[in-house]
């Protein structure tokens, strides 16, 4: 019986056809074609067959982790933070901005021309909320050492 299974298992391994004649794969292997013989086929055909969906709903969950990896990298590149500017230069009406030591940023340099009235308000605007912050902690140490 085992050595039957086992026969069995190999054929449809190897012929990877999942539209396997039962009557065929007996006569193939040389078994005798009772009622019981064609239902062990076919309940191998279907031990088979499941284990197949088995493996491609594996294979499913590993392609959608794979993809959700690949969509989480994604969106960590929608945004860059530039904390300290390694060179600037312009040319061709581009502004080349280089940080990180190997990364560069390009802008159009007449839409930043456009954009800079908003940009240079706001970065007063920070720069005089974290000047006023620097200097009550300067005040509070002072008091501390009093």
């Amino acid at each position: 019986m085992e050595n039957r299974n086992t026969k069995f298992r190999e054929y449809f391994e190897e012929t990877k056809n999942e539209t396997v004649n039962v009557k065929r794969v007996e006569c193939e292997l040389g078994f005798s074609q009772t009622p019981h013989d064609i239902s062990m086929v076919s309940e191998n055909y279907v031990l088979w067959l499941e284990e197949k969906l088995q493996n491609a709903q594996l294979e499913i969950k590993i392609q959608e982790e794979e993809i959700s990896i690949r969509n989480g990298k994604i969106d960590e590149l929608k945004s860059t933070y530039i904390g300290q500017t390694d060179s600037l230069h312009c040319s061709d009406g581009e502004l080349y901005i280089e940080y990180d030591e190997d990364k560069t940023l390009v802008m159009d340099v007449e839409q930043l021309y456009k954009d800079l009235p908003f940009i240079i308000s706001q970065v007063v605007k920070e720069q005089k909320k974290t000047h006023k912050m620097h200097l009550k902690m300067l005040q509070e140490s002072l008091n501390d050492i009093k």
